[in-house]
């Protein structure tokens, strides 16, 4: 179970030279090793999006590297993102709003030359796998840090709610900061869109100290909500010694435009 006061520190330590710990994490975990290793020596025999897509292996170090790990073995929608031109309105990409298709599609869908004939591509697909490799070992640790990170990256790439909606790492995050209601899930995609629109200010994510005080308030409530689910009788204790869970939650809204700090995010400065 996620320790309530375990998932704000977890997040921030893993954020400090976080590039050095994803090299480290490559160089130790056997499984990321045998993968980027074997990558990088069939990488240049693909030539065609056919060889490609007949290699499994290989297209599943790679969609997780995009993020894409539940699309393996889809080759008819993965085809449509490795031929179509996600510029276009009529591609899949384009229509689906999945910022993770558009992504993918962008970087993949050029086969001439193909993508995977010069280092500096292999290089890049093979930092973003272990960076997710790494990050989804820090949920092992505390849930929601893998979620929180993955934000932080994506934040001031969001320009509208139809991006957070397609994105399931996105919505996860703004579900909870944003206290988005539980029946959220079944209403339509109208409904949601406006809901959304209303409670989400996206503008803000370009700031990053609003940012990092939205992904603080993320990591609790997410927390306090697991450890209700499993203790519903003791899960809050920890919060309460000081105040009431609402008080606690409430303090972790973005700081005032008078400057004054966060109380409960000092304790994790």
């Amino acid at each position: 179970m996620t320790s309530i006061l375990s998932a704000v520190p977890t997040y921030i330590s893993a954020s400090k030279n976080e590039t050095a710990k994803i090299a480290a994490f490559e160089k130790s975990n056997p499984q990321t090793k045998s993968d980027i290793t074997y990558l990088q020596k069939v990488a240049p025999s693909f030539t065609t999006v056919d060889s490609f897509l007949k290699n499994y292996r290989a297209v599943s170090i790679v969609l997780d590297a995009f993020g894409m790990s539940a699309n393996a073995g889809q080759t008819g929608l993965l085809k449509k993102l490795l031929t179509q031109d996600p510029t276009k309105s009529t591609s899949f990409a384009a229509q689906s709003a999945n910022p993770l298709y558009q992504t993918f599609a962008k970087a993949m869908q050029q086969w001439s030359p193909p993508p995977f004939q010069t280092a500096a591509n292999v290089t890049a697909v093979v930092t973003a796998l272990a960076t997710n490799r790494y990050e989804a070992s820090l949920d092992n640790q505390s849930t929601g840090v893998a979620d929180a990170l993955y934000f932080k990256r994506q934040a001031a790439n969001i320009t509208n709610v139809n991006q957070i909606l397609a994105d399931p790492k996105l919505l996860a995050v703004v579900s909870a900061a944003s206290n988005l209601p539980d029946q959220f899930g079944s209403m339509d995609y109208t409904q949601q869109v406006a809901l959304l629109t209303k409670q989400v200010k996206i503008a803000s994510f370009k700031t990053p100290a609003y940012v990092e005080t939205y992904i603080k308030r993320y990591l609790v409530i997410n927390a306090t909500n697991q450890a209700s689910a499993s203790d519903p009788t003791g899960a809050l204790a920890i919060l309460q010694g000081s105040g009431s869970a609402s008080n606690v939650l409430s303090s972790l809204l973005p700081t005032s435009s008078s400057g004054s700090t966060d109380p409960i995010l000092s304790l994790f400065a």
